[in-house]
């Protein structure tokens, strides 16, 4: 018998994986740097978690169609799943709420942005 498998928790992504899994293997998120994270930026974090950062995340997803705006611009369409600061909330706290300071990007152009 096999063994029982779901789907990957990321929202757009279809692949099964075992059951006893989180994510698939293109989804995995990167633990020593989310550890990192944890450790020694907690009021980063937590402001993450806010209603006021869901909402305008919300915000800015939908004023971009939840379209990649840095593919876009590269002429591919593609699905964005993340909103990224275009001014870092760790270079400017006060622009962290800001919705001018917000592009929805897909996580390959957020990876190679953040160059990991």
């Amino acid at each position: 018998m096999a063994a029982p498998q779901r789907k990957c928790f990321h929202p757009s992504c279809r692949n099964f994986i075992a059951f006893t899994r989180t994510y698939c293997e293109k989804h995995e998120p990167n633990k020593e740097y989310n550890q990192a994270r944890r450790r020694y930026d907690n009021t980063y974090i937590k402001f993450y978690k806010t209603r006021a950062w869901l909402k305008l995340r919300r915000i800015a997803l939908m004023r971009d169609d939840f379209m990649c705006k840095t593919c876009e611009r590269n002429g591919i369409i593609k699905e964005a799943q993340l909103v990224h600061h275009l001014i870092e909330v760790k270079t400017d706290w006060d622009k962290r709420l800001e919705l001018e300071n917000l592009e929805s990007i897909c996580e390959s152009c957020h990876q190679k942005i953040h160059k990991r």
